[in-house]
């Protein structure tokens, strides 16, 4: 009787602890969203101050090879741009900060992106402080100027369902369908990104589900064709959206499943400026296949 009563005490202990992470790391998100400007995912066009915008999608995967990587170019030495005013606040707090992340289909999921390395966020919040619930980072091998060809962000998928603990809502086919888009905003520039691929893989190389996922800039066309061709045979949905070799990637990553090695990856790619989000959500609404 005394070891269940230990038992039920120190189960006791845990079940606050743990209501008082998630109601601070809550409350946290809360009034980081207060100091950044609201950000509207525009359905009709998108119009972005410093880089590419949002585009409709084609339905057959085509890749246009802009870019030769087999040739090494030297570009003239730029000036660094400005900080976006939006960061100006929340940089002060934090120089990890590095961008938001909002998407349109998890509420939850509107808050800073950090960067340091790929261990400090796993267990630290916003401001330094030790917190199971982490924060949202970029991967190390990541760089935000120049921006990597794949911008690749981890977070927890926290049972609470804060950080990346709802981004299993994309598995529904009438959420994604209503609310496929992202905003991605760096310190330096922003977009809308649409989804071309909602994937359940392995980081396991013996699986036969197993993806290499943390690739920010890839060595040649092909290798960056076989790492979107990977993330789409094992989506969920066949997704009519087209991949070029300009355009700019955006990859969420959290675990998943029942096994350490799972992943749920949501992989983006960034609307053009020749087209209009509402064009990009009505194709996916209207070709959208569910496997």
């Amino acid at each position: 009787m005394l070891l269940s009563f230990v038992l039920f005490i120190s189960a006791g202990v845990l079940l606050v602890r743990y209501m008082i992470m998630t109601h601070n790391t809550r409350e946290l998100q809360r009034s980081l969203r207060e100091e950044f400007p609201a950000t509207e995912i525009s359905k009709t066009a998108v119009a972005v101050e410093t880089v590419a915008t949002v585009s409709p999608s084609l339905p057959e995967v085509s890749f246009a090879p802009m870019q030769d990587y087999s040739v090494e170019s030297a570009a003239a030495p730029t000036q660094e741009p400005a900080m976006r005013g939006e960061f100006v606040s929340l940089f002060s707090k934090n120089h990890d900060i590095i961008g938001w992340l909002k998407l349109e289909s998890v509420k939850e999921i509107d808050f800073p992106v950090t960067q340091r390395d790929n261990s400090f966020y796993v267990d630290h919040d916003f401001y330094g402080r030790k917190s199971a619930s982490g924060t949202a980072f970029l991967d190390a091998s990541c760089s935000v100027l120049p921006k990597a060809e794949n911008m690749i962000i981890h977070a927890h998928n926290m049972k609470n369902g804060t950080m990346f603990g709802k981004l299993y809502y994309l598995l529904d086919e009438n959420i994604l369908i209503n609310s496929p888009l992202a905003s991605f905003k760096t310190l330096y520039d922003d977009g809308v990104y649409v989804p071309y691929a909602v994937s359940e893989v392995s980081i396991d190389p013996q699986s036969d589900r197993y993806v290499p996922l943390i690739k920010a800039e890839f060595k040649s066309l092909q290798e960056r064709n076989k790492y979107v061709e990977d993330l789409r045979e094992f989506s969920a949905f066949e997704l009519p959206i087209d991949i070029l070799s300009q355009d700019e990637l955006l990859t969420l990553i959290t675990c998943h499943g029942k096994e350490k090695s799972e992943r749920l990856v949501v992989s983006y790619r960034k609307l053009r400026e020749d087209e209009t989000s509402y064009e990009v959500v009505e194709s996916i609404r209207n070709n959208v296949k569910k496997r």
